[in-house]
């Protein structure tokens, strides 16, 4: 599974290949250096990354070689990379998970930088190692919130629910550099119902976002509102641009994380816990050596999960399970020879569907876009569960 998960014009360009399973790539080993594999980014979207080269699927120039790695790096002291987690050696925050770039340079000549370990090719200085931090590598929320990437790629944005009835939106750039909220307007709803009319939603209550005093976030009073609570905030980035919608929920008042926490300076409450302990692998069987059976079963346990996590309301941890889910489904798709030929059309449609439904669920976890969100997620348990049919009508 690929770090940094591409946007949805990649996903739609990448869609006729997923129908075959992507095995995940080796990394090498050369000496006593354990490299990360090779991946493939525009030089322009870096949010684009691929397996393999080829065109970006936005700007339609050619993907250059990068190699990528999941690092331990300080929120604030962010020249800090680690190998496992710990604490900041500066400041004693806990370190969270980002993605980095690895290349090697020369010490006496900082614009080298290459792939692989080696030595420079003019004064034959021994190349050292260099990891630095990639566009939006890291999703980590700031203040104890839930964080979200807006559609444009470039801003994100953290909804925290400090105390009863008080809900505060906090901006990032794509490196999680804070931003300021000058320009920045939009709406707390809390309250909406269907109109079949413009088979849209429509707003029964709904609190302005008021920038702080010191510009440092959006805040809106909800009045009497009570855990748990579901909040859409509708933003404008521009005046000119259009409303994007993030869906949060909280189960519990969100807690700033400080140096001092006794629990690493994590947040203590599921509704504000950070995006990387969500990526780690979850269990399941090697597609390749697994059975039938256990694989129809791996496909039921990641689709539940996907369902747990969206009722949690933990949007942005779904991808996982729900890219375990299309992997799992890819593997049943490859067995399906053994199936009469109404079977495996019924496979093949079934594995189509999981496979889109299941990027879509990572964009739109991604996006806290809860409407999208649900259709794909809907999507994505109706291809599980065709695909169970298809298979168990075989025995």
């Amino acid at each position: 599974m690929l770090f940094v998960r591409v946007a949805l014009a990649t996903v739609l360009f990448t869609l006729s290949i997923l129908t075959a399973p992507m095995a995940a790539p080796q990394r090498q080993i050369r000496g006593d250096i354990e490299l990360p594999p090779v991946s493939w980014t525009c030089p322009m979207h870096p949010e684009v990354v691929d397996d393999n080269a080829g065109a970006c699927p936005i700007c339609k120039m050619a993907l250059v070689p990068v190699r990528l790695e999941l690092d331990w790096s300080c929120p604030v002291h962010t020249s800090i990379f680690e190998a496992q987690e710990g604490r900041c050696p500066i400041c004693r925050r806990a370190l969270v998970q980002v993605t980095a770039a690895v290349t090697w340079t020369c010490p006496d000549h900082p614009e080298v930088n290459e792939l692989n370990p080696g030595r420079h090719a003019i004064d034959g200085r021994e190349l050292v190692i260099k990891r630095e931090r990639r566009p939006h590598g890291d999703h980590n929320p700031r203040h104890g919130g839930l964080f979200f990437m807006a559609a444009d790629n470039t801003h994100h944005l953290e909804g925290t629910y400090p105390r009863p009835g008080v809900f505060r939106v906090f901006l990032y750039d794509e490196f999680t550099r804070p931003l300021p909220v000058r320009g920045i307007s939009g709406r707390a709803v809390t309250r909406e119902s269907f109109d079949p009319a413009t088979h849209g939603s429509r707003e029964l209550e709904a609190f302005a976002l008021q920038p702080s005093s010191d510009g440092k976030y959006l805040e809106a009073r909800l009045g009497s509102a009570t855990l748990p609570v579901e909040v859409a905030a509708k933003v404008k980035f521009d005046a000119k641009g259009p409303e994007q919608r993030f869906d949060f929920s909280f189960r519990a008042v969100t807690t700033e994380p400080t140096p001092a926490a006794a629990n690493g300076g994590q947040p203590s409450t599921a509704a504000s816990m950070p995006m990387a302990p969500a990526a780690q692998p979850l269990p399941g069987p090697a597609a390749t050596s697994a059975t039938t059976a256990a694989l129809l079963n791996d496909l039921s346990a990641q689709g539940d999960r996907v369902g747990a996590l969206f009722q949690k309301g933990t949007y942005a941890d779904m991808y996982f399970p729900a890219l375990a889910a299309k992997e799992a489904a890819l593997a049943l798709g490859e067995r399906a020879s053994q199936l009469r030929q109404t079977q495996r059309a019924d496979v093949a449609d079934a594995v189509r569907r999981i496979v889109l439904a299941a990027w879509l669920v990572d964009l739109y976890g991604d996006l806290g876009n809860k409407p999208k969100l649900t259709e794909a997620y809907q999507a994505l348990a109706t291809g599980i569960s065709d695909l169970k049919k298809a298979y168990g009508t075989a025995r």
